[in-house]
């Protein structure tokens, strides 16, 4: 059930129905944490909540980035999801004007995608259209 409260929550969002997504997106967070505790399905409703905060609840949106991370850093190691998540930090960290945190996930997320992942390529695909965007 959490699964597709998950999936409707993004159904939600790409239709531009924040407010409903983010509804989706807690239920379905909540479902995951009770039945599943710490599961990288708990840790993606983290993600995709914190999506739906980026439009001004910047602290809110840190605090879910940071739970996703941690998260995901425990059951998954370095993989692409970690690499987004940081990705995702370095955003809200730049948009609150925490510089020096932004450096330090962006510094991560390159050190991940370049050393562990072997992408050479290390702008993130979170840069849209000239913005820092939160995916």
């Amino acid at each position: 059930m959490a699964d597709i409260l998950n999936d409707l929550g993004c159904v939600h969002l790409k239709m531009g129905d924040c407010q409903s997504a983010r509804e989706q997106f807690q239920d379905a967070l909540d479902l995951n944490k009770t039945f599943r505790g710490k599961h990288i399905n708990t840790a993606n409703c983290c993600h995709d909540l914190a999506s739906t905060y980026h439009l001004g609840s910047y602290l809110k949106a840190l605090d879910l980035c940071q739970q996703a991370l941690s998260m995901r850093q425990e059951l998954l190691g370095h993989n692409e999801q970690i690499v987004n998540s940081l990705e995702n930090l370095e955003c809200i960290h730049l948009k609150i004007g925490n510089f020096c945190c932004a450096y330090k996930a962006f510094y991560k997320a390159s050190d991940i995608k370049c050393n562990r992942l072997g992408d050479n390529e290390v702008t993130g695909s979170y840069w849209k259209d000239g913005k820092c965007s939160i995916s």
